[in-house]
């Protein structure tokens, strides 16, 4: 299972898996990325390296009922939308889900999330117009959006945020870097295990 869904995520990105292997010695898997060099971007708050985050809180004075922000998960593949479910609902973060941009509409109506995580390629609605109605709709409060995707041309990023996407964040997603985009856009501080002396 771990050999397909990598096998999976390296094609995404348009590449490829090999193999060498000798019968007795064992086996050897390795794959080849073309991949572009990052140009410009917003300089953010780099996380310390040597703690581990257990929670947040706004750096704003809000009420209780208030402190708790929830993200919305647009991914049609449940893998993706697991491993950010996994590293966000520990932290105190109420995730929810869509497979498609029309469900994830339908999620941002009803429940107004804080912060949108987003794919690009989808079925029945993709990424791209998904935000174009989140950008041109005034019911929908115009949340902060990450697009996550795995296509890493930078075309496609620079299309993605001249649609209306606040941040590109690269899959297989990089858990520092959603955290600091997360800083940045929902103004939180984040909460560290205390160290035993």
């Amino acid at each position: 299972l771990g050999l397909a869904i990598s096998q999976r995520i390296v094609q995404l990105m348009g590449g490829t898996i090999h193999i060498n292997s000798e019968l007795g010695e064992g086996s050897e898997f390795f794959f080849i990325l073309n991949l572009s060099l990052a140009e410009g971007g917003v300089k953010r708050q780099h996380l310390p390296v040597d703690q581990r985050i257990v929670g947040y809180r706004s750096i704003h004075d809000l009420p209780l009922e208030q402190s708790c922000y929830t993200i919305l998960v647009v991914d049609d593949l449940w893998e993706n939308r697991a491993v950010l479910i996994n590293l966000l609902e520990p932290l105190g973060f109420n995730v929810i889900e869509a497979e498609h941009g029309q469900q994830g509409l339908e999620q941002l109506y009803s429940l107004h999330p804080d912060l949108v995580i987003t794919d690009l390629a989808m079925p029945i609605m993709d990424g791209f117009e998904f935000l174009g109605h989140i950008r041109r709709d005034d019911v929908i409060k115009s949340p902060k959006v990450i697009v996550s995707s795995a296509s890493v041309s930078h075309a496609d990023q620079q299309m993605a945020l001249e649609q209306g996407g606040d941040s590109f964040l690269a899959k297989p997603v990089e858990a520092r870097l959603l955290f600091e985009m997360i800083t940045e856009h929902l103004e939180i501080e984040w909460l560290y295990e205390e160290e035993d002396d």
